[in-house]
């Protein structure tokens, strides 16, 4: 099965949607999820935070932060 990959994370301030982060997710690879997880933090993102998923996001699917911690990927 195709993995995906994506981004939870807070805005600058520190604030997700009602305990729900926001997604970037039209991310090719790891390599390219990494290096843009790396340029948001950079940028004063909160809690950025790369993460794989199966098959591809479904319209209004929503992931919570326990989720994405458990399938965080490694930055190295």
């Amino acid at each position: 099965m195709k993995s995906s990959f994506a981004i939870a994370y807070a805005n600058e301030d520190g604030r997700d949607f009602n305990g729900i982060p926001w997604i970037l997710d039209d991310l090719e690879n790891e390599k390219e999820c990494i290096s843009k997880a790396l340029e948001m933090i950079v940028e004063g993102f909160q809690n950025v935070v790369p993460f794989q998923f199966e098959k591809r996001r479904k319209k209004d699917e929503e992931f919570d932060w326990k989720y994405v911690k458990e399938h965080r990927l490694v930055m190295k």
